[in-house]
């Protein structure tokens, strides 16, 4: 099962960004999880990237995230469906 609560980072096969499906850059994420966080302590980031995406593009997010303080970053990873 999924985390629950908190918000989720969707990282594209190009390496574009959405939070919540908002677009953004990535100064703009620092923004807006900087201000997320100051709402909430305990807020949850989940990492959703897509499978062509390549892991250096998806691991510097975990540490950007860290940084900014949050505790409970949460990578989502979607298996390869059968077929």
């Amino acid at each position: 099962d999924m985390p629950s609560g908190g918000i989720t980072l969707a990282i594209a096969a190009n390496g574009s960004l959405a939070l919540d499906g908002d677009e953004m850059s990535p100064e703009m994420l620092d923004t807006q999880l900087s201000a997320q966080l100051a709402q909430n302590p305990d807020l949850r980031l989940r990492i959703n990237a897509h499978r062509d995406a390549e892991l250096r593009l998806v691991l510097p997010y975990v540490t950007r995230a860290e940084s900014l303080g949050l505790k409970d970053v949460v990578l989502v990873v979607t298996p390869e469906r059968d077929g």
